[in-house]
C-alpha cells in the first residue's frame, strides 16, 4: 500500500469506491509511471483496479505545458510494442492543464484487465495524437 500513496488524491477516490462485497482474489490493482516520449518533459501516473466485468482508473499529468489539452488510452501490449485499445476512444475524458502543468482525469472501462497479460497507457497530443508519455501497467 505504501506505493500507492504516490498517486493523486483521484485514484485514492477510485481505490475507496471498491466494490467490497467482491472477493479480493477478483480484483485486479495495476499501476504505471508515466515517462516522456522525446522531449516533452511530461511525466505522471495512471492507476486502474479491476473487478466484475470494468476496471476504473485515474491518470494524472504533471511538467505539462499550461493550458494544453491531450488524449489517453490504454492499449494491450507495452509502450515500445502496443497494442489495441482497450474500450472506445470516447470513454477517455480529455486532459486539459491548468497553469501549474498539471492535470488528471478518471474513467470507468466497461472491460476487464486480465491478469498475466500487459497493458500501458499513452498520452498523445489531442490534433496530430503524438505520443507524449507513456507507462507500461504493473500488477500490484
Amino acid at each position: 500500500m505504501r506505493r500507492l500513496a504516490r498517486f493523486s488524491p483521484s485514484l485514492l477516490l477510485i481505490l475507496s469506491a471498491c466494490d467490497l462485497d467482491v472477493d479480493p482474489p477478483s480484483r485486479i490493482l495495476w499501476s504505471a509511471i508515466l515517462q516522456a516520449e522525446s522531449t516533452s518533459g511530461i511525466s505522471g501516473n495512471a492507476a486502474a483496479i479491476t473487478y466484475s466485468n470494468r476496471t476504473e482508473t485515474s491518470i494524472g499529468l504533471s511538467r505539462a505545458p499550461e493550458s494544453t489539452t491531450y488524449r489517453w488510452q490504454i492499449r494491450q501490449g507495452r509502450c515500445d510494442a502496443p497494442g489495441s485499445n482497450v474500450g472506445p476512444e470516447s470513454a477517455y475524458p480529455l486532459l486539459t492543464t491548468g497553469t501549474t502543468g498539471t492535470a488528471a482525469a478518471n474513467t470507468v472501462l466497461s472491460a476487464r484487465l486480465l491478469s498475466g497479460q500487459s497493458y500501458h497507457v499513452v498520452v498523445l497530443t489531442e490534433g496530430d495524437r503524438v505520443p507524449v508519455a507513456c507507462g507500461n501497467f504493473e500488477e500490484t
